[in-house]
C-alpha cells in the first residue's frame, strides 16, 4: 500500500519498492550460488522479503555489514522444493483474440 498522497511521493515510493525487490533478488542469488546444486528458483522471495522487514522492525544487524548473510542464512534455511518438471510443451497462444472490439 503506497501512503503518499502526491505523485512525486508515489513515485518515490515505488522507486524505492523496486530498489528493494532488485536488492532482495540480488541477496538471494548470491545465497543460492554459496551452495552447489542449488538454483536461484529454489529460494523464496517472501522469506527474504520478511527476513528485511524483521531487521528493519527490530533494529536487528544495525552495528553490523553481515545483514546480506542473514537473509541469505534465512532463505537456504527454507528453500522451496525443486521444481516438477515440465509435463507439457510451450505452446503460443492463438494471436486471435475471441473478444474482438471491431
Amino acid at each position: 500500500m503506497l501512503r503518499s498522497g502526491d505523485l512525486i511521493g508515489v513515485e518515490q515510493e515505488l522507486w524505492g519498492l523496486l530498489a528493494l525487490c532488485q536488492d532482495l533478488r540480488t541477496v538471494m542469488v548470491e545465497a543460492a550460488e554459496s551452495q552447489p546444486g542449488i538454483g536461484p528458483d529454489r529460494c523464496g522471495f517472501t522469506i527474504a522479503l520478511h527476513t528485511a522487514r524483521d531487521l528493519v522492525v527490530q533494529a536487528a544487524g544495525i552495528t553490523s555489514s553481515d545483514t546480506t548473510g542473514v537473509i541469505g542464512r534465512r532463505v537456504l534455511a527454507g528453500l522451496l522444493p525443486p521444481r516438477r518438471p515440465r509435463i507439457s510443451t510451450r505452446k503460443v497462444k492463438s494471436p486471435i483474440s475471441r473478444c474482438n472490439d471491431g
